[in-house]
């Protein structure tokens, strides 16, 4: 049976589906036995990114009479002390809650767990920042794990309830303001309910190989993640064939930033007009050095390569590829295929940034030379009411909450940050920050220019913040 599950996807899916429905009756079974002795006593379940699929029905199996179904949702970062990898819990905490609760029949939690449940796996501060992350996501609050079964450490556990108690003004504000907003500017496309038809067998998940979505997050372009709308869509490859054609022409028209392998899949289902370049799998030689249109040298992409090939003029060539042929004073650089290229508001990378987390093969994506290019475009592409330019590890997200504009703020890095310069389309006449309490208050921001300013407070690494901008 397992040789046919993974070599025939349909009997994958087949089989699937009959353990689906198996543990369903199961699930039915134990809650009519248990409503005999506690019929009012709501039970949870918890979901993994591979029980997706299931997950809805065997939540509704076991939910209490006359009660509302919970999930708690498997986000957990568990000992994780970098934060590198944030952005994609929080990716996948947001393709979890599309895919589960557009309707709203679910009342979804967060795991904060700090697993092993002592500071010196998971620190106060790591916790702090998954409640507010997962809380902008949209989930109603979280189940906590954060004392230890195995023994009786009662002063472990204790910096994990003093800073949920300070913050929990700090989670109520934010939480209403996540039922209030409306994304600006960009959208890192999550793939919602068409992700129905995955295979767990397959590994299909939400949280598959999204390295160009949480690439794009930590270069500074706001991390909103929904399902792709009206605004500019971010696209990984993964989910490139859960849209029907029409969805891609309105995405495309929208405006898009896409990875090469995207581009690649978009390029073999007919859009390669749209996109403003053709694609072709693969590059003739190594990729050593790559250099923007202006002349300065940036670490080249790596990965997976595709060769662009601009179509007309109005294909701007951005930054290009090249490898060294020959050795010493007779090596000479030849031209690859174009690094990134611009149609219109297509933004194409002939790359997908390598293992996003690590140091990938003596290259890096992420620097401060393509966070300047990539943001340059983007605010050519979109308005961006503020964003971060500056060189710290932050992350993002960026509302509109009736006539103000919101901005959430993880600091990622371990670096404090002593005041806080945007790049800003408008200038704001008024900044507020978000305390711990809940409570709103004005901090002062100076003019650099008229498109900079540097907000007076200081930003401590690992923390959470949110932003208010009145104009």
């Amino acid at each position: 049976m397992s040789d046919a599950i993974r070599k025939d996807r349909k009997t994958a899916l087949d089989y699937e589906q009959f353990l689906g429905e198996t543990f369903s009756e199961a699930l039915s079974d134990f809650r009519a036995e248990f409503s005999k002795l506690a019929p009012e006593v709501n039970i949870y379940y918890c979901s993994c990114t591979m029980d997706l699929k299931f997950t809805a029905e065997f939540a509704r199996r076991l939910v209490a009479s006359g009660t509302k179904p919970v999930i708690r949702l498997n986000n957990g970062r568990y000992s994780k002390e970098t934060m590198r990898e944030f952005p994609l819990r929080m990716y996948t905490t947001r393709a979890m809650i599309d895919y589960l609760n557009r309707e709203g029949e679910f009342e979804l939690l967060s795991e904060a767990d700090t697993h092993p449940k002592n500071q010196y796996f998971t620190s106060a501060a790591l916790l702090n920042c998954h409640m507010a992350g997962s809380i902008a996501e949209g989930v109603a609050g979280a189940k906590h794990w954060i004392t230890s079964l195995s023994g009786h450490e009662p002063e472990s556990g204790k910096a994990y309830r003093a800073i949920l108690a300070t913050y929990s003004g700090f989670y109520q504000e934010l939480a209403k303001l996540q039922r209030q907003k409306r994304d600006l500017a960009l959208t890192m496309a999550t793939p919602g309910k068409k992700f129905l038809e995955n295979s767990v067998f397959w590994k299909e998940f939400v949280d598959a190989q999204v390295e160009f979505v949480v690439a794009m997050a930590r270069l500074g372009l706001p991390a909103n993640y929904a399902p792709a709308g009206k605004n500019v869509s971010v696209l990984n490859v993964e989910f490139i064939d859960f849209w029907s054609d029409d969805e891609i022409r309105e995405i495309l028209k929208n405006g898009a930033i896409i990875e090469g392998e995207a581009a690649l899949r978009l390029a073999e289902r007919g859009f390669a007009e749209a996109l403003g370049v053709d694609v072709v799998k693969g590059v003739s030689a190594k990729a050593t050095v790559e250099r923007l249109a202006d002349g300065r040298r940036v670490a080249a992409l790596s990965s997976n390569l595709v060769t662009l090939k601009p179509r007309s003029e109005q294909t701007k060539t951005l930054s290009t590829l090249y490898t060294k042929v020959g050795k010493g004073t007779k090596s000479e650089l030849v031209a690859v295929t174009p690094g990134m290229t611009r149609f219109k508001n297509v933004l194409i990378f002939a790359g997908t940034p390598f293992r996003h987390i690590y140091w990938p093969n003596f290259t890096a994506f992420l620097n401060g030379t393509r966070k300047e290019i990539v943001l340059s475009q983007v605010r050519d592409m979109v308005e961006l009411p503020a964003v971060y330019s500056g060189p710290d590890d932050i992350y993002t997200k960026l509302w509109q909450v009736g006539d103000q504009v919101v901005m959430p703020i993880i600091t990622l890095g371990r670096d404090d940050m002593p005041e806080l310069e945007l790049t800003v389309s408008k200038m704001p006449t008024k900044i507020e920050s978000l305390q711990p309490s809940g409570k709103w208050a004005s901090v002062p921001f100076r003019r650099e220019s008229p498109e900079k300013i540097v907000i007076e407070q200081e930003f401590r690494a690992t923390r959470p913040f949110v932003l208010k901008f009145s104009y």
